[in-house]
């Protein structure tokens, strides 16, 4: 009798293996099957023309057969071993017992990991801010795997958290945990940052695999900019807002009795770190003079890009505002200075702030200048 698996080997993890069992009767005489047995796998049925009952010719006849079976989970580099027995009968009573066994070898099951990283805000505005990463280690592999190495190539080593750290054990076959950190990341305003997030994993053979991935924050150019009547946030947003340098007022007597353009708008792109903080926008003028008023509920806090509204007042203060990057959007009422005694020319400048500390490159002035002829 003659006994081969069909894969001759499976992964450490197990597999099934197709077994053909073949019984030859080598005698004079015709031989019935008795018993079909593996040391394993226990009592074998065969199959319509190969069973117990099955008669063999004399001097060659033969019969096959085919059975799956499972086989377990084993170490690479060991073997499983299991023995077919067949037993036939003659005519006579006399009995023949013949084995054959097949040996399925176990193969390594090498790690295979995938990662992913995912920045929260994806944009800051220069000089830098606070990003909350979002990091992700993933198995692959059929067989389970130890994470040995969290790391970053701008930040270092990353210590994950209670579920997700070195020394985690990730399941086979999509076993995956999760972390988050933030950093402080920095740059010129019209560049970008890019950090590569790594991690590896290595199977109780001493096997490892390591994967990266990488997430691109932008640095943004702060900006403050005076723009005319009408001017929209999305205009701001999309770089098509104009420029407002000045105001002319003219004279009554020597007081200001007009002033045009009436209205005007102050934006400014702001990126807030963690936690809450309060927005604001300050007037200074030089020399001294009279603020423009803020026109009824038009201090008005927007998203970034999609310019939703979020809260809007008329005191341009905004308070416990999240981290987040935000268009602070302002509309001037020039005309309150209508009835001052002649200024002159009076620059007023107009500066975002967050916590009282004026941010980069939000101020922005415009002059407002007496009429000629006037």
């Amino acid at each position: 009798m003659t006994k081969t698996g069909d894969p001759a080997s499976v992964p450490e993890t197990g597999g099934d293996v197709e077994f053909t069992f073949v019984v030859t009767n080598n005698a004079d005489e015709d031989a019935t099957i008795t018993d079909l047995s593996d040391n394993k796998f226990g009592t074998l049925t065969g199959d319509a023309d190969c069973q117990l009952g099955t008669v063999l010719a004399a001097n060659g006849g033969s019969c096959q057969f085919k059975e799956t079976f499972s086989i377990p989970a084993g170490d690479a580099g060991d073997t499983h071993v299991d023995t077919f027995s067949a037993t036939v009968t003659d005519g006579d009573g006399n009995n023949d017992t013949a084995t054959d066994d097949e040996t399925i070898t176990y193969t390594d099951v090498l790690p295979d990991i995938s990662v992913t990283k995912t920045a929260n805000p994806t944009s800051v505005l220069a000089p830098g801010g606070q990003v909350e990463f979002t990091f992700v280690v993933t198995n692959n592999a059929d067989e389970d795997a130890t994470i040995t190495d969290l790391s970053d190539n701008k930040f270092g080593a990353l210590t994950g958290d209670a579920d997700c750290n070195v020394t985690t054990v990730l399941a086979a076959n999509g076993g995956s945990c999760e972390f988050k950190a933030t950093f402080n990341v920095t740059g010129a305003g019209g560049t970008s940052h890019t950090n590569v997030f790594s991690a590896t994993a290595s199977d109780d053979d001493g096997n490892s695999d390591t994967a990266t991935d990488d997430a691109t924050v932008t640095i943004l150019s702060p900006t403050g900019r005076i723009a005319p009547t009408a001017t929209t946030c999305q205009d701001f947003v999309g770089g098509t807002a104009g420029d407002l340098t000045e105001i002319l007022y003219g004279l009554k007597g020597n007081k200001i009795n007009n002033v045009a353009p009436g209205v005007l708008f102050y934006y400014s792109l702001v990126t807030v770190p963690a936690g809450t903080h309060t927005i604001d926008v300050t007037q200074s003028t030089s020399p001294s003079f009279i603020p423009f008023a803020i026109q009824q509920d038009q201090a008005v806090l927007y998203s970034y890009p999609g310019c939703v509204k979020l809260t809007n007042n008329s005191t341009g203060v905004f308070t416990g505002i999240s981290g987040g990057t935000y268009i602070v959007g302002i509309k001037y009422n020039p005309g309150t200075v209508v009835g001052a005694t002649n200024p002159g020319n009076v620059i007023y400048t107009f500066t975002t702030r967050i916590d009282t500390v004026a941010q980069p490159s939000s101020a922005d002035s415009l002059t407002l200048r007496k009429k000629p002829n006037n």
